[in-house]
Order: C-alpha cells, then sequence, then structure tokens
C-alpha cells in the first residue's frame, strides 16, 4: 500500500460509531495480535498501531500551475502545504478574499461597502398581503452615533396576474446620538408613486429601527419587494 492509501483508505466503526482518523485503532473481539486490554464494559479490546512512512515532498505543478495537499494533522483537521504558498478557501469559514471575479453571484443576506468612514448597505425586504392592512416589509438599525441617508424604492404586483401594482421612492435621513432614537433630519422626500390600485408605502421610526411598511388598498393578494440603499456616516 502507497503512503496515500495509509492515511486514506480506511473506514473505522467502534462500537457502532465512527472513529476519527488516527494512528491507534482499537477493535471489540480477539484474532488480531497485538497489545489486549478489556474495555469498560468488559469486553475485550484489541489495540493495535499502525505505521506510515512519512509523507513525501510535493511534486511541482504541471505546467506552473497551482497544487496542493490535504493532510490529517490528528486532531479533527487538517493541515495544508501548498504550492505555491496561498490560502484554501472554505464554505463554512469566515474569510477574507482577494482578486477573486464573481460570475452571476445570487445573495440572501445584506451587503455592505466597507469605507473608513462609513458603510453602504443593500437591505432587501419582501412581503406578502391579502388584506389592506399595514405590513412592514423592510427595517434597518440605526447604531449610536451614525447618520444614515436611506435611498428606498418599493414595488409590488397582484399575485396570479399583474393587473394592479406599482412603484414608490422614499428618500429620507436620520441621525442617533447619545444613545437616544433616531431623529429626522430636515424633511422625507417622495418621488411620483406609479401605481395602479397598488397601495401606499410609509416610512417611520420605532426604537432605534428605520421601518418601512406598506399596505395594499384592497384585499386582493398582492407580492411587495423592497430594496433600502442605506448610507452610513461614523462619528469616528
Amino acid at each position: 500500500m502507497d503512503w496515500l492509501g495509509k492515511y486514506f483508505s480506511a473506514v473505522v466503526r467502534y462500537l457502532g460509531s465512527n472513529l476519527p482518523m488516527r494512528g491507534i485503532l482499537e477493535f471489540v473481539g480477539d484474532g488480531v495480535t497485538a497489545e489486549d486490554t478489556t474495555a469498560d464494559d468488559g469486553t475485550p479490546v484489541t489495540r493495535v498501531t499502525i505505521e506510515a512512512p512519512p509523507l513525501p515532498p510535493i511534486p511541482p505543478a504541471p505546467n506552473g500551475g497551482f497544487g496542493q495537499l490535504l493532510v490529517s494533522n490528528g486532531a479533527g483537521g487538517y493541515s495544508t502545504a501548498i504550492t505555491p504558498p496561498g490560502s484554501l478557501v472554505g464554505t463554512q469559514v469566515t474569510q477574507t478574499l482577494s482578486n477573486k471575479t464573481l460570475a452571476s453571484p445570487v445573495i440572501t443576506g445584506t451587503p455592505q461597502y466597507a469605507a473608513t468612514r462609513g458603510r453602504i448597505y443593500s437591505v432587501v425586504g419582501e412581503v406578502e398581503t391579502t388584506s389592506p392592512a399595514q405590513k412592514t416589509v423592510a427595517s434597518f438599525t440605526v447604531k449610536d452615533e451614525t447618520l444614515c441617508a436611506f435611498d428606498i424604492i418599493v414595488t409590488c404586483a397582484r399575485r396570479t396576474n399583474v393587473t394592479k401594482g406599482g412603484r414608490w421612492k422614499r428618500s429620507v435621513v436620520y441621525r442617533r446620538t447619545g444613545g437616544t432614537s433616531p431623529v429626522i433630519v430636515g424633511t422625507e422626500e417622495s418621488g411620483t408613486d406609479q401605481t395602479t390600485s397598488g397601495g401606499s408605502v410609509l416610512v417611520y421610526v420605532s426604537g432605534f429601527n428605520v421601518v418601512v411598511s406598506v399596505e395594499a388598498d384592497d384585499a386582493d393578494p398582492r407580492n411587495w419587494l423592497c430594496e433600502m440603499r442605506v448610507q452610513e456616516t461614523l462619528a469616528t
């Protein structure tokens, strides 16, 4: 067996549970020539030590490309050796990536542009209405000692067919200081609403949050979509 097989070819189960890869394996029962001990329940346990030669050096990658090798570190993780030096990208860890191109990305969270004196967020929300009652479609928490400029676009369309719907634009600025609730700066600006029996949009403060709510004109079901572009300027 070559060295790679010695490291990765075995799948071991002990009393019905998977064992992590390691150098010492324990088997229930007799029949293996090695050190015999007794388990806590009195079952005979055979202890076998597996040895493998040192890992060989990583061969150069063909055509000047990149090569990398994952090796179990014996502690539930992996050590890495990469030619040329670099980093592996994981799907479940927090990492900072550079020099990457994203093709057709789909984003489900809240992306942000982080500058030294502020941040810009794109907050997206959606809701369905089935009655002429006010419902929240999106909100943003204003941090203390920040000034936030909001540019908001809301659209809606009747479900099944789009015989009813519209688009609303709102712009407003809030500041928060001294731990108090956000206070409006100036006055809210509204663009010309483009609707056909759509509904109405309201922007207001609730606690430390700037909230966008919607209300349909009637009980016909509607889908509502909102994007809040938030430009947050810091005091630091």
